[in-house]
């Protein structure tokens, strides 16, 4: 079976010295590149419709979609990096979608893109906004050569997200019902007529008794 360590090393062997060897190389080699051309797009072939041996094919296949990684894990770290929440967005949402944004940069497996679960966790504090500093501090704050012993910095990014959402949950629970009485004690009672107005309307009004 082929893979990348026997490829970049395979040899022909020499027609003259060893044409039997030769020819079985030549026919796997050939075998080998069938199976890859069936399975390359219109847009990858061009990158190898030329070359002639395997190992070719293989060391132009392997630099563009290196290439085409490399780009890939910097626009996912850009997006990762610039995913910021702001005084009065939905949390909730934020942390799924800064989630998302750290799992596929993972996913791309570019080792030197790849963020650790602590630094996600730097990097979900960092993006909330300043109100939430004094609460997320004891999560990340470390001290250099101490042994971390805490309970909540060795919590993992998932349960830190977890405790941000439920933090969240309470927050918004405690304004919602502040911002209700405001607008309640707020609101303000329709005007009445000054009295003098009020009499006035009545005072060419006939009498009830005698009718003048």
């Amino acid at each position: 079976m082929y893979n990348q360590d026997s490829i970049a090393h395979a040899t022909r062997p020499d027609e003259t010295l060893s044409p039997e060897d030769f020819e079985t190389w030549t026919d796997n080699d050939n075998y080998a590149q069938v199976i890859i051309t069936q399975n390359l797009s219109k847009g990858q072939m061009i990158h190898v419709v030329r070359l002639q041996t395997l190992a070719d094919m293989w060391s132009a296949l392997q630099a563009i979609h290196e290439t085409k990684g490399h780009l890939s894990a910097i626009a996912a770290q850009r997006a990762l990096f610039g995913t910021d929440a702001e005084e009065g967005d939905d949390i909730t949402a934020h942390l799924t979608k800064l989630k998302e944004r750290w799992e596929t940069l993972n996913m791309i497996n570019a080792d030197d893109f790849a963020i650790s679960d602590i630094q996600f966790k730097g990097i979900i504090a960092t993006s909330l906004p300043a109100s939430w500093d004094s609460y997320t501090e004891p999560f990340v704050g470390r001290r250099k050569g101490k042994i971390v012993t805490d309970a909540k910095k060795l919590m993992s990014s998932q349960q830190f997200i977890g405790v941000l959402i439920e933090e969240y949950k309470r927050r918004k629970t405690r304004v919602e019902p502040a911002t209700q009485t405001f607008h309640s004690k707020s609101t303000p009672a329709k005007p009445r007529r000054p009295f003098a107005d009020r009499i006035g309307a009545r005072a060419n009004d006939p009498c009830t008794t005698c009718g003048l």
